[in-house]
């Protein structure tokens, strides 16, 4: 059994029991990198939309929506983890702030953008390439994103993935701003570039 909180904000030190075994052994981001990840957003996650691609237990979004995100959109194909994560939204009353979705990154970034929403922060935690260097993964992701036109020009995409992937430093009109590693994960993130 696993179990991960909410890190800080308005629903500080609330708990998400989420079973990684019941649920095909999802990986769920640490703790200590969730709190890294999200201290470096700061304040930019005020009032900001944000929209994360791979739910999984819903750790990510609820922490978001916990430090004063606006909006958050999550999508997650495995049916027994979206159950979960709208339930959990249900369950806090929050189904008006939290809209998730049972679907991939694809039709996620096609509905986002017949919607024509576009996002400040768009988290993506696919399942990692644990293969060492290069990995064109999540250029693809960038892609994806680009295409779909779901990012705002001064947003942001943040990259979970393997510590030992090399990632491109830039793809398409995007370019890493920053990266950290902390064990076996690490973040990256990527920033559109303005002419």
């Amino acid at each position: 059994m696993s179990s991960v909180r909410v890190i800080a904000g308005s629903m500080k030190g609330r708990k998400i029991p989420f079973d990684t075994k019941k649920y095909n052994d999802a990986d769920i981001t640490p703790q200590k990198v969730k709190e890294a990840l999200f201290s470096s957003l700061g304040d930019a996650l005020r009032g900001a939309l944000f929209v994360d691609l791979y739910g999984g237990s819903g750790q990510m979004s609820l922490e978001a929506l916990s430090r004063g995100a606006a909006e958050v959109i999550t999508g997650e194909p495995d049916s027994r983890r979206y159950r979960f994560i709208r339930n959990q939204a249900a369950d806090l009353g929050l189904e008006d702030r939290w809209k998730v979705y049972h679907l991939r990154d694809v039709r996620l970034a096609s509905l986002l953008q017949s919607e024509e929403k576009a996002a400040d922060i768009i988290f993506c935690d696919p399942p990692y390439d644990k293969n060492k260097g290069p990995t064109k993964l999540y250029t693809k992701k960038l892609r994806l994103i680009e295409e779909a036109g779901i990012l705002k020009e001064n947003g942001t995409v943040v990259m979970q993935h393997f510590s030992f992937n090399e990632l491109d430093e830039s793809a398409g009109k995007f370019t890493v701003a920053k990266s950290h590693r902390y064990g076996n994960s690490a973040v990256t993130f990527y920033k559109i570039v303005t002419p």
